[in-house]
C-alpha cells in the first residue's frame, strides 16, 4: 500500500545548492517518488501552483525567497495550505523552533540528517496527510522570545512535530558529545606517548605541553557536563511523552503549550550554555587581557562542582567584595585552577582510602589583597604533601600517583604558565590538615 502511495506522491524539493538537489532528487526517485526542484522559495511558489505536489521539501538559506517566506506564503493561500512542508536547517537556536511554527511548517529536518530518517518523516507527513486536512484551526497563540513577537496559528500537530524534532535535536548533540568524549580519550593517549618519547624543547613543546595538560581534565569535564545534563533531558523526554500524551486525549491548549515551551527552552539553553563553556576552556587565550579573577575561578567551580560534590568534596570561597581584575591569559588561568582543585581532590581522595574513612573534604579558594598585591589561595585538608617531595612537585613528570591516574605534568605546565607566560608567582606550602597553593600577582 506504502509503495502505491510513493508512486503517486509528487513531491517538490526547493533547493539553491544544484548539487543538494540532484542528490536529494535521485534519492527520492530511488524510492518511487516523483520530484520536482526549483531553485529558490519565489520559484518554488509558482511550481506549487503549477504541480499540487503532494509534499514540499524546502532549505531555509535561499537567494530571492527564503524557506520561510515561501512556507509563509504557501500556507496563507486557501487551496495550497495543506500540502506539509518540511524545512531542511541546522535548527541552531529557539527562535528557529518558534519562526517555523509562525510560519506554518509541517515539520523540521536537522541537517545534518541520515536517508532512513528524511524518508521516514516523509512516510508519516503522507500517510497523516487525510487526518491533517481534517484538524482544526490553529492554536492562535501570541509568544515572545528576545525582542520579537511571533503570532503562532499552527495546528496542534504541527506544533507537536516540531517539539518533538527540538527533542531529538538535544538528543543528537548528546550522541556527539560521547562521540567527542572517545575522540579526546584516543587523542589524549597519543598526546602522552609523544610527549614521553621527544624531550621538552623550546616554546613549540611547551605549547604541546599545555594543551595536553588541558586535555589531561577532559574526563572531568566530560563527568561534570553528564552529571548537569542527565536531570535536563530527564525533563525534556517526559515533557515530550506528556505532549503526546496530552494530544491524544486533547487536553492540549494554549496555556500547557507555553508552559512547555518554556520549560523545554530553558533546559535547552542550560545544556547549550554547558557546551560552551566546555568549548570556551578547551579553546587557547592568544593574548594577554584583563579579565576578571573572580568571575573565572567562579566559572571553574560552576562547571566542576557537581563533579567535587559526588566524590563527597566541597568547594568553599573567601572572596573579598571588590572586583579583583589582572593582565593574562583568562583560559590557561582556569586552566590552572582546575589543575589545583584537582590535585587536592586527588590528596583528599587518597587519604580517604589510606584511612579507611569515608569523604569529607573540603577545599577552600580564597582572594586577598594587601599593598596591591593579590594573593589567590587554594588549600585543602588532603594531608599535606610529605617534605621529602614538596620541593619537586614542580618538577616535569614527576608525579606520586598512579601510572593511570598523572603524568606529572599538571603541576609542573601550572608554574610555567603562572611565572612564565603571565610573569606571576606560585608557591606551596603545607598548612594544618593539608597542602595551599598561593598565587601571588
Amino acid at each position: 500500500m506504502l509503495d502505491k502511495v510513493k508512486e503517486k506522491a509528487k513531491i517538490l524539493v526547493v533547493e539553491d545548492s544544484s548539487t543538494q538537489a540532484v542528490l536529494l532528487r535521485r534519492m527520492l526517485e530511488g524510492h518511487k517518488y516523483d520530484v520536482i526542484t526549483a531553485d529558490n522559495g519565489l520559484n518554488g511558489c509558482t511550481k506549487v501552483k503549477e504541480h499540487m505536489p503532494s509534499l514540499i521539501i524546502s532549505d531555509v538559506n535561499m537567494p530571492v525567497m527564503n524557506g520561510y517566506e515561501m512556507c509563509e506564503t504557501i500556507k496563507q493561500t486557501e487551496e495550497l495550505k495543506h500540502i506539509p512542508i518540511i524545512l531542511l536547517t541546522g535548527l541552531c537556536n529557539p527562535e528557529d523552533i518558534i519562526y517555523g511554527l509562525a510560519c506554518g511548517a509541517d515539520n523540521f529536518i536537522i541537517k545534518p540528517y541520515t536517508e532512513e530518517s528524511l524518508l521516514s518523516r516523509i512516510d508519516y507527513l503522507l500517510a497523516t496527510s487525510r487526518i491533517r486536512k481534517s484538524d482544526g484551526g490553529g492554536v492562535g497563540i501570541e509568544l515572545r522570545v528576545g525582542a520579537k513577537t511571533y503570532m503562532i496559528n499552527s495546528e496542534k500537530r504541527q506544533i507537536l512535530n516540531l517539539l518533538v524534532s527540538a527533542y531529538e535535536k538535544t538528543i543528537e548533540q548528546n550522541r556527539q558529545l560521547k562521540e567527542k568524549e572517545q575522540e579526546l580519550t584516543v587523542l589524549n593517549a597519543d598526546l602522552e606517548r609523544r610527549i614521553s618519547e621527544e624531550t621538552l624543547k623550546g616554546l613549540e613543546k611547551e605549547q604541546l605541553l599545555i594543551q595536553q595538560s588541558k586535555m589531561a581534565e577532559v574526563g572531568s569535564m566530560i563527568n561534570a557536563i553528564a552529571h548537569q545534563w542527565r536531570q535536563p533531558l530527564n525533563v525534556i523526554s517526559l515533557m515530550a511523552q506528556e505532549i503526546e500524551e496530552s494530544y491524544k486525549f486533547g487536553d492540549l491548549n494554549k496555556d500547557y503549550l507555553m508552559e512547555a515551551k518554556d520549560t523545554i527552552l530553558t533546559h535547552v539553553d542550560f545544556m547549550t550554555k554547558t557546551v560552551d563553556d566546555f568549548c570556551r576552556y578547551l579553546r587557547p587565550s592568544k593574548e594577554k587581557i584583563i579579565f576578571d579573577i573572580k568571575k573565572s575561578i567562579e566559572e571553574v567551580v560552576l562547571m566542576f562542582s557537581p563533579y567535587f560534590q559526588k566524590s563527597g568534596i566541597s568547594l568553599n570561597f573567601d572572596f573579598i567584595d571588590e572586583n579583583v581584575s589582572a593582565r593574562g591569559y583568562p583560559n590557561e588561568f582556569k586552566q590552572v585552577i582546575l589543575n589545583l582543585i584537582n590535585n587536592a581532590r586527588d590528596a583528599i581522595l587518597l587519604k580517604c582510602r589510606e584511612t579507611g574513612q569515608p569523604a569529607e573534604g573540603r577545599i577552600d579558594i580564597g582572594i586577598a589583597m594587601k599593598n596591591k598585591t593579590i594573593k589567590i589561595r587554594v588549600s585543602d585538608n588532603g594531608g599535606g604533601i610529605p617534605s621529602d617531595i614538596i620541593g619537586r612537585i614542580f618538577e616535569p613528570y614527576f608525579t606520586t600517583k598512579e601510572s593511570h591516574k598523572g603524568t606529572g605534568i599538571g603541576l609542573y605546565m601550572s608554574k610555567t604558565i603562572i611565572e612564565k607566560n603571565m610573569g606571576w608567582k606560585l608557591n606551596v606550602a603545607n598548612v594544618e590538615g593539608g597542602a595551599e597553593f598561593v598565587i601571588e600577582i
